[in-house]
């Protein structure tokens, strides 16, 4: 199966660490980590990786070209930000006639990859996408999502103003089935996002799985700093 990963975002919140660095190469316990998803990728079967970039773009393709990992990863530079929508119709010939792990690669998540899996290739009939859920106290600045006994997806609201019962967030990492990619494919141009525009046509068709380890979006010094005490100096995918 292969992958996709969303890399090119600004990381304006983490100014000024992000003035000469891209978000995806801070790095996380001494590693970068856009390194952490491409080990924990392959090290579970996916076979390819397609990474957007936009922001510092010459630096992220000068650290594919020195991995170990340039063979299986294809990186493809947008002038202007397509929205994560516009990505995956863009990049149509890499994902045409399959199914994909789609990500945002600016959150450390580290997680059960086969059962996460399991959970997609297990679904029910009419189940065409597999959401990962984490559980947060901040649901003003989340997807979140409620869900039945089956872990079928009944509501998903982006970032809601009231009051929120719960704390299942999407994640931003999920399977997308080719005809939910075909139905991206036929989005219209104003509807450019993924998880605002898309997540909330799924309902009834989508199932969760519960991502109970780690999912921290690095994306200020706070949580940086929180996801650096998760993550040791000798990680494991260093």
């Amino acid at each position: 199966m292969k992958a996709i990963l969303v890399a090119g975002g600004y990381g304006t919140r983490l100014q000024p660490l992000t003035h000469h660095i891209p978000k995806c190469l801070v790095k996380v316990g001494g590693v970068p980590i856009l390194d952490i998803w491409l080990a924990q990728l392959f090290t579970n079967g996916f076979s390819e990786v397609l990474i957007n970039t936009h922001y510092l773009a010459e630096l992220v393709e000068s650290h594919i070209r020195k991995s170990k990992w340039i063979d299986r990863v294809t990186v493809v530079h947008e002038p202007e930000l397509l929205g994560t929508a516009g990505t995956l119709k863009a990049n149509y010939s890499f994902w045409r006639g399959e199914d994909i792990l789609f990500a945002h690669a600016d959150n450390l998540c580290l997680t059960d990859w086969r059962a996460f899996k399991a959970t997609f290739l297990n679904r029910a009939a009419h189940v065409k996408a597999t959401l990962m859920l984490f559980h947060t106290s901040t649901p003003s600045s989340c997807g979140m999502v409620e869900i039945n006994r089956e872990m079928e997806l009944l509501n998903y609201v982006e970032k809601p103003e009231a009051p929120w019962e719960g704390s299942l967030a999407n994640a931003a990492v999920m399977f997308l089935s080719e005809p939910c990619l075909q139905e991206v494919l036929h989005l219209p141009e104003y509807e450019n996002d993924v998880c605002r525009d898309y997540l909330p046509t799924l309902l009834g068709r989508a199932n969760c799985f519960v991502n109970e380890q780690t999912l921290i979006d690095i994306g200020t010094p706070k949580s940086l700093a929180l996801a650096n005490e998760v993550v040791s100096n000798d990680f494991i995918f260093k």
